[in-house]
């Protein structure tokens, strides 16, 4: 019969010719699942696993869709979801009932990706957040119910990135901010809630942007403040920022 149990770890991996992934009969895992460098894989389903740890999907140059359909959590502290270089896939869907992250979320290098929509349900991160060089990715307003995050959050690199409202319900970041490298990206309207980041705070190299005014609700930044290299930002929007807040480090 069909695996319901494995109590290690589930690698598939450099399976040029193996098209799909049929997991459905899955509803535990002991520890992670490893799913790189599939080059024909086009989708990957597990809709009865409701708790993962690691979960690593990697270099699958057909992937276009893959499904947890049943997933909430990745549970315990130190476990991620990685979502790497996958060029083909187009939404995360598959994500849609994950509500909690142990760790660390990674989405990145995933070209044609155009939103984040299937983490609508993702209220907490218990890591960091990374969603970098995503050419297609226009937005990340599904990213609107988190609230909480762990570490530091990184939007880098995006060249098609037109706002980051998807952040208007984030008011601490315990870790770092990073803003940097989104080409089209014109404002940090989206961190209109944000009050505080303990550690460093930076906006840079993002040649579209012309003001800060988001920023307007931050009091507190824990070390270094960096925002620079925004070639259109209006000065008097960053002066307007620094003015409000009290920033332990370097300006």
């Amino acid at each position: 019969g069909a695996v319901q149990s494995i109590d290690g770890d589930l690698y598939v991996e450099s399976n040029w010719a193996l098209p799909s992934l049929e997991l459905n009969a899955l509803n535990d895992i002991g520890l992670k699942i490893e799913v790189i460098g599939n080059d024909s894989l086009v989708s990957i389903s597990a809709n009865s696993l409701e708790q993962s740890n690691d979960i690593f999907i990697h270099y699958n140059d057909a992937l276009v869709e893959f499904s947890f359909d049943a997933l909430t959590t990745t549970g315990w502290w130190g476990d991620f979801i990685s979502i790497t270089g996958n060029p083909a896939l187009a939404n995360l869907d598959g994500l849609s009932s994950l509500t909690t992250v142990g760790h660390s979320l990674d989405v990145s290098y995933n070209a044609a990706l155009s939103n984040v929509d299937g983490l609508a349900n993702l209220s907490s991160v218990s890591g960091a957040l990374s969603v970098r060089s995503n050419t297609s990715l226009m937005d990340i307003d599904g990213l609107s119910n988190l609230t909480t995050t762990g570490n530091y959050i990184r939007i880098s690199e995006n060249p098609a990135l037109t706002n980051i409202d998807g952040l208007s319900n984030i008011s601490e970041i315990p870790g770092s901010l990073h803003l940097t490298e989104n080409a089209v990206l014109t404002n940090v309207d989206g961190l209109s809630s944000l009050t505080t980041v303990e550690q460093y705070l930076r906006v840079t190299d993002n040649p579209a942007m012309t003001n800060v005014d988001g920023l307007s609700s931050l009091t507190t930044v824990g070390w270094d403040l960096e925002i620079h290299t925004n070639e259109a930002l209006c000065q008097d929007s960053v002066d307007a920022v620094i003015a409000s807040c009290e920033v332990g480090g370097e300006v």
